[in-house]
């Protein structure tokens, strides 16, 4: 509301309106999201609403013949309009935006053809005029809205065109951390990354506080001096790879950043646009849809109001939102993925402890989500069913929103009953093995010296083989170049 005043009060054809009238009109345009929610919207696609003049009485303390002259005076400016509805019956009313700079003439070009007074032969005269007039509405709206060029400028080199509302949403949706496969990737490594580097400093408190684990040690033949250098040699790695991590992470950010600003600033012009087309309805319009409009008026498709989302939902090619489900369904997926590599490995092994410990992180990640996850499975099963799997973890529930849709086209009650019997064999199988897996957690991993040498060995050998091939193939490169 303080804003529809400033407005008013700052803009000079509204500055000789009374206080009262600029505060009628505020509260009037705060009943208009009112009547969106009711889908009070007529035969023309414009909102209307009903607000009796004994409410405005009340509300602003004014005698009847006040409020009537409050209404005349908005009615002067073009920003109210009351149309008759019957005798004793209150009138509808519509409430028209506050003017911009952009011409008043030209917009009527389009409100015409939106309202079908204008042939939609693609060459008819008057149809031309419309699409000029939205040339003319894209670069008002280009002069009135600031946009960071060092955003555009990032997204330009991505696309290597130019870019507006499509391609920041897309690229949104493929760089966010938790919900598209590269952010999450970074997300995990980074993860992976610190549970092995919290693991190394294990090891070395353990050797020097654990007589046993010391002795032991010592007894396959290892001294001090070529434990600690391999505690040291591969921490290092590990930093070396977290650097590396973050950069592509720091790039990451950049990008979703500058899109995020690019999507903010197509989204005020769009929104800017559709306010001159549809001054009546633009509210009822997502950005989506107004980024719909907008694209398809630049074409020449100059869409009727009650049209707009049916013409939406058929044609646009704009990327979908990202949802909740989208992050816990990922996390659910590093899981199972996490859980396969658990058995191609020794038990208590540095990998196995690493991938438990990674699995109980995304066990807690999924968590945080419960409350939704159960919200969405009951949206999906109904009721009923969900209190044959309400006992269930949040990720065997997760697990069973993906089965649903993925086997969208078997019978549901099929899908739940298989998906109980998979949950209720697995904890029958894995009964003793998770038992014993709850006393492990990342600060007291079950450990054995032999296999930690030797995880630590290999990756040394592994290291030095790359060094050398890098080092063979510079030398050869340079050989060939002496040639």
């Amino acid at each position: 509301m303080i804003y529809v005043l400033y407005t008013t009060i700052s803009n000079e054809k509204y500055k000789k309106l009374s206080d009262s009238a600029k505060v009628t009109y505020a509260i009037l345009n705060d009943r208009v999201s009112l009547s969106i929610k009711n889908n009070w919207i007529d035969d023309n696609g414009d909102i209307y609403f009903i607000f009796i003049n004994e409410s405005l009485q009340n509300i602003l303390d004014k005698s009847k013949n006040t409020i009537t002259k409050i209404k005349k005076e908005l009615q002067e400016v073009g920003l109210l309009e009351q149309i008759r509805t019957g005798f004793n019956r209150p009138n509808k009313l519509y409430l028209h935006d506050i003017e911009t700079n952009i011409s008043v003439e030209k917009n009527e070009q389009i409100r015409r053809y939106n309202r079908g007074e204008v042939s939609e032969v693609y060459n008819d005269k008057e149809k031309e005029q419309a699409q000029n007039a939205i040339r003319l509405l894209v670069q008002n709206a280009n002069d009135q809205v600031s946009k960071n060029e060092q955003s555009y400028s990032i997204l330009f080199d991505r696309y290597q065109c130019d870019v507006g509302y499509s391609e920041a949403k897309e690229t949104i949706k493929n760089l966010f951390n938790s919900a598209s496969t590269f952010g999450r990737k970074i997300q995990n490594d980074l993860l992976k990354n610190e549970i092995k580097r919290c693991q190394l400093k294990f090891y070395a408190k353990n050797y020097d506080e654990n007589y046993q684990f010391r002795k032991e040690i010592e007894s396959k033949g290892y001294s001090q001096q070529e434990f600690v250098n391999a505690v040291e040699t591969n921490f290092k790695e590990l930093l070396n790879e977290k650097n590396k991590l973050e950069r592509r992470e720091e790039k990451r950010k950049e990008i979703y950043q500058s899109a995020k600003d690019v999507y903010l600033t197509e989204s005020e012009k769009n929104h800017l646009i559709v306010q001159q087309m549809y001054p009546k309805s633009h509210k009822q319009f997502s950005n989506d849809e107004k980024a719909f409009i907008v694209d398809e008026a630049q074409k020449g498709n100059f869409i009727k109001a009650t049209n707009v989302q049916y013409q939406f939902k058929q044609n646009n090619n704009i990327p979908t939102d990202i949802l909740l489900e989208d992050t816990y369904k990922k996390a659910s997926k590093d899981i199972f993925f996490s859980e396969r590599n658990l058995k191609n490995l020794e038990k208590n092994s540095f990998e196995y402890n690493v991938e438990l410990q990674f699995i109980k992180e995304k066990e807690k990640e999924i968590d945080s989500y419960k409350e939704h996850i159960d919200d969405d499975l009951k949206i999906d099963i109904g009721n009923r069913n969900f209190e044959k799997v309400k006992d269930q973890t949040p990720n065997e529930k997760v697990q069973l929103l993906i089965k649903l849709e993925k086997y969208n086209n078997i019978n549901q009650e099929e899908v739940i009953e298989k998906h109980i019997h998979q949950v209720d064999r697995n904890d029958h199988d894995n009964h003793l093995e998770h038992e014993d897996e709850q006393s492990n957690h990342i600060n007291l991993p079950t450990i054995n010296a032999s296999d930690f040498l030797m995880y630590y060995s290999n990756e040394t050998e592994k290291q030095n083989n790359i060094n050398y091939k890098k080092k063979k193939k510079k030398q050869d490169r340079n050989n060939q170049m002496r040639r």
